[in-house]
């Protein structure tokens, strides 16, 4: 119910005693909570400008929406959030599909707007229903998941944007990490552009001013930007301009993980060029959730502090591998044991509470290991298990634990690997298999420059433990997806792998 309408001669005559309360601001759906004549968050070439026209650097962190799997409830969290994280910023998370499956709306988008729009913080909406895909002509139904068509997707967000269109504190994020799927890069930049058309022209129909936030494509991460300008790594770079035509008050957003791994050049290099397209850039997630991460964050801050590129923290609430908080139930921001100096924040929530706060200083140079958990004495920590790998304690090299990839299947496992340009390095390893493999299993590094791949395999087929080692020298230029493999391609045989080393010389 909006209250403004309802009361609007209430509303005047405490309108005097309202604004003395300067800390004041309203919440209500459709109402805009700003003072009589003020301005409204739009943007100013490659800025964000707030309504009394300076500039506005995004400092936030994702929150839990409408039906949403992980169930803290979002607007009981505002105080810690704004007044004691000092986030100006929150982005909803919300999977509408989701109430096909028959997840429960737990949230509150109407509540989590008026918490937070009253200490004057900005609520980003986004819809995470595509995300690594688009949505398309009709429904696309794969096993248990629905996919939305395009059609329902403009309904949902006429919807939303009808609810807060008066409200310049509400902006909108209509797909969260859209494609790849099965575009190549070219056409996928090519369906970013006609999508978000149509889902930003639907919004427009209704909501003229809300800041619109545009997520470049290949999962939000615009390949990173590993092949440069001149290729299609990126949506924005390729079809930014042409949204700008049509639409004003739109921003750009890259979320960055594993893609930007050792990234600084790259991602300095992507800021630049966008911004010199006249768009505005901002960060729309990043976070640490493995070894190779703690090099993007370094690297995201290193370019996007000194450069005020706005950035928003994955995730408030701990229910994944991002914690901001250490030796905590759940590693949650809202688990800090001092709401005013916490001492068991994350290396990842402690540079974000320093940055929230002007004191975060740049370049962190952050060492961090080209491997982690080789020896798997931590079990599969900090591996993705790609098909048929587990923690093994009963056959080892050494130490309690290896790998195993159990037969039956071909199979593997990785991790992305932090390497520096122009250094020369070792890969060592042990390995084992349950009986000769008739196909080399393939341990080995590999990295990408300019679309070329570079690959260092170690080969083992022996039914005894081997040991194998390589010795290589990385290029003068950044390299992008930088991943130590495992690969087992005879599905006669299990393979163990124990001991690797990746250590530079």
């Amino acid at each position: 119910m909006n209250l403004y309408r309802v009361n609007r001669n209430t509303f005047y005559l405490l309108l005097a005693f309202m604004i003395a309360l300067s800390t004041l601001a309203f919440g209500f759906p459709g109402l805009s909570g700003k003072a009589l004549g003020a301005g409204t968050f739009s943007v100013s070439g490659t800025k964000i400008v707030d309504r009394n026209g300076a500039e506005f650097v995004v400092k936030g962190v994702n929150v839990n929406g409408e039906y949403w799997p992980w169930t803290r409830n979002t607007a009981n969290d505002a105080g810690l959030i704004v007044d004691n994280w000092k986030f100006n910023t929150i982005r909803v998370n919300m999977y509408p599909r989701l109430a096909y499956n028959g997840v429960a709306k737990t949230q509150d988008i109407s509540a989590i707007v008026n918490a937070y729009t009253a200490k004057g913080a900005i609520v980003i909406i986004e819809n995470h229903d595509v995300t690594g895909r688009y949505p398309e002509a009709s429904p696309v139904t794969e096993g248990s998941d629905r996919y939305p068509s395009l059609s329902e997707m403009v309904t949902w967000w006429k919807d939303m944007a009808v609810r807060f269109k008066d409200n310049d504190r509400v902006w909108f994020n209509p797909m969260n990490e859209p494609g790849i799927g099965t575009y190549s890069l070219a056409d996928s930049v090519n369906k970013w552009y006609s999508t978000n058309d149509t889902l930003i022209g639907a919004i427009r129909s209704v909501a003229p001013s809300n800041i619109i936030v545009v997520d470049d494509h290949d999962y939000g991460q615009g390949n990173g930007f590993v092949n440069g300008a001149s290729s299609n790594d990126s949506a924005i770079v390729s079809k930014g301009t042409q949204l700008k035509s049509k639409y004003t008050n739109l921003v750009f957003s890259v979320h960055m993980y594993e893609k930007w791994t050792s990234g600084e050049t790259r991602f300095n290099n992507y800021v630049n060029t966008i911004r010199t397209k006249g768009l505005p850039i901002i960060v729309g997630e990043y976070g640490v959730g493995n070894n190779a991460d703690v090099s993007v964050v370094d690297s995201m801050f290193a370019v996007a502090v000194p450069n005020n590129v706005g950035r928003i923290a994955w995730a408030w609430t701990g229910d994944d591998i991002f914690d901001l908080t250490t030796g905590t139930t759940q590693g949650g921001g809202y688990e800090i044991n001092s709401t005013t100096s916490p001492t068991n924040l994350s290396w990842f929530g402690d540079k974000t509470w320093k940055d929230n706060r002007g004191t975060l200083s740049v370049p962190l140079y952050t060492w961090v290991a080209p491997l982690d958990n080789g020896d798997f004495e931590g079990g599969l920590r900090n591996w993705n298990n790609w098909s048929g790998s587990s923690d093994d304690t009963s056959l080892k090299y050494a130490g309690y634990h290896s790998l195993k990839i159990a037969s039956g299947s071909a199979g593997g496992a990785g991790q992305f690997a932090v390497l520096k340009k122009n250094k020369t390095y070792k890969l060592t390893a042990r390995g084992k298999h349950s009986a000769t493999a008739s196909t080399a299993t393939a341990l080995g590094i590999k990295w990408t420059v300019g679309g070329v791949e570079t690959n260092y395999p170690l080969n083992f087929t022996s039914s005894s433990w081997d040991y194998k080692e390589v010795t290589f020298t990385t290029p003068n230029s950044e390299m992008g997806d930088m991943i130590l493999y495992i690969w087992k391609a005879d599905s006669g045989v299990q393979f163990n792998a124990d001991n690797i080393t990746l250590t530079e010389q």
